[in-house]
């Protein structure tokens, strides 16, 4: 995740999820959301890149760009 100028982004996105109730392990790469509720992030999807190369597992992947709302 990234912030539309290109910066990492990962630190906020995971701030904002704690503060939204989610749970993130780091160890895992997984995200945990218990029970169902309606959820707002300060976050707006700006685009994708395509060509940014593999992910942690080494598989292709997508960069996301999102600008603070």
């Amino acid at each position: 995740m990234r912030r539309a100028d290109g910066s990492a982004a990962g630190r906020a996105a995971v701030s904002a999820l704690r503060a939204a109730g989610f749970r993130y392990s780091a160890r895992h790469h997984r995200l945990t959301l218990e029970g169902g509720r309606a959820v707002t992030l300060p976050f707006r999807y700006v685009g994708a890149d395509p060509d940014a190369g593999p992910n942690y597992t080494g598989r292709p992947a997508v960069g996301s760009y999102y600008t603070a709302c």
